[in-house]
């Protein structure tokens, strides 16, 4: 099992995405695209919190990591994923893949 870090993250070939300085608390975003033969599956937002320092004690909280996917629902709508601290990049991928593999989302794009 790995230990996501920005290092890790961008060796699985994620790419940083530009976003607001201190956008709610927003130390970096990463994003990477899943496809296969049929077309575009999904995308992952990796989002890097900055620590937090409590007000009371000035004790630092490092929130770590957090991982988001949106997927299409055959039956309409959509769907918004979250994944919160204490996970780990390999298990998210792992998740979402499985439960693309379900059959009960649309691909994003489909190719020609």
């Amino acid at each position: 099992m790995s230990v996501t870090n920005d290092d890790y993250i961008l060796s699985k070939g994620y790419t940083e995405e530009p976003h607001y300085n201190n956008d709610h608390g927003i130390d970096r975003r990463f994003y990477r695209r899943f496809t296969d033969d049929v077309g575009k599956k999904y995308g992952i937002s990796v989002i890097k919190y900055l620590p937090l320092t409590h007000p009371s004690t000035g004790n630092t909280i490092e929130l770590g990591y957090a991982y988001e996917v949106y997927l299409e629902p055959k039956t309409g709508g959509a769907l918004l994923l979250k994944f919160y601290a204490g996970a780990e990049l390999d298990n998210v991928e792992a998740n979402v893949e499985a439960l693309f593999k379900t059959g009960l989302y649309n691909y994003y794009e489909e190719w020609e």
